[in-house]
């Protein structure tokens, strides 16, 4: 199975992270994204827009 079939499993979402540990997963992978290349790095870009998108302004 490679990532982007990952990302796409089916489940519930599970409360995991704090809201600023979600913000500071946003950075992380927007870093990720400019350096990686491939699938890390257009996964990363995928995962941030994400995660992104369910998170409310940053803080």
């Amino acid at each position: 199975m490679d990532l982007h079939d990952l990302i796409d499993l089916p489940g519930e979402r599970q409360p995991l992270l704090t809201l600023g540990e979600a913000h500071a997963l946003v950075v992380v992978l927007e870093e990720l994204t400019a350096s990686a290349v491939g699938d890390i790095a257009a996964v990363a870009a995928e995962l941030r827009a994400r995660l992104a998108m369910r998170l409310p302004s940053s803080p």
